[in-house]
């Protein structure tokens, strides 16, 4: 499982002027691309162990497709191997069987279709038709998204009447520019030391 580190900003030493935050970023960019270098070896080395070992996992998937198959057909054809009201039996290496899948509605024939059942159903049983209704957060924002200022103004009153708002909010990114991480000069001073 990968877990994430987080360290506090509490905790982080305060950036005072531009040529902290210069040398900052051109760590950060330094630490981007290490990791992206190690990524790309970390990669590179997954697909030659896969390639190694490729003939063997076909042989092997090959193997057990043939084996399923024969001992799907073996079970099929001998059902008194069973024991009575089981669906599975205990053999040396493992167990086998047949296990009975969720329920699921489907189409009686090919001329049967979901509006026919839909409109038969509608006759005679409609507890079995759902109405679903939900608010329309797409047209909404939409909307929003289009509108003018006395027309967002309106949206506004009438989503805070009915208990909603739109909201929108900013997020802090940093994009190095790693084309420039060569040209940039070294950080003489450490960011993560106080």
């Amino acid at each position: 499982m990968k877990t994430r580190q987080r360290t506090k900003a509490s905790q982080l030493p305060i950036l005072t002027s531009r040529e902290q935050a210069e040398a900052c970023l051109h760590d950060y960019a330094q630490a981007v691309n290490a990791r992206r270098t190690i990524q790309t070896w970390i990669d590179d080395e997954i697909l030659k162990v896969k390639a190694r070992y490729a003939a063997d996992l076909e042989a092997a998937d090959t193997i057990a497709s043939q084996c399923f198959a024969q001992l799907h057909a073996w079970a099929e054809a001998h059902p008194e191997a069973f024991p009575r009201d089981r669906k599975s039996i205990v053999l040396a290496a493992g167990t086998l069987g047949f296990r009975t899948g969720t329920p699921k509605l489907a189409l009686s024939g090919r001329q049967s279709s979901w509006d026919k059942v839909l409109d038969y159903l509608r006759r005679c049983a409609r507890h079995f038709i759902r109405v679903k209704e939900e608010v329309d957060k797409e047209s909404i924002l939409a909307s929003w998204s289009a509108a003018d200022a006395a027309t967002k103004a309106a949206l506004a009153e009438l989503l805070r009447e009915a208990g909603a708002q739109v909201k929108q909010e900013e997020s802090f990114f940093v994009e190095p520019d790693l084309t420039k991480l060569s040209d940039t000069p070294q950080s003489t001073t450490s960011t993560v030391s106080t």
